[in-house]
């Protein structure tokens, strides 16, 4: 069964999310 577009567009704002947040607490 294949995921939908807007799925792997969900997944890749999660990551993204994900990352900005770990470059965040990188700077402190």
């Amino acid at each position: 069964k294949h995921l939908p577009v807007t799925s792997s567009s969900w997944s890749f704002k999660k990551w993204l999310q994900i990352i900005l947040e770990l470059a965040l607490l990188a700077q402190h």
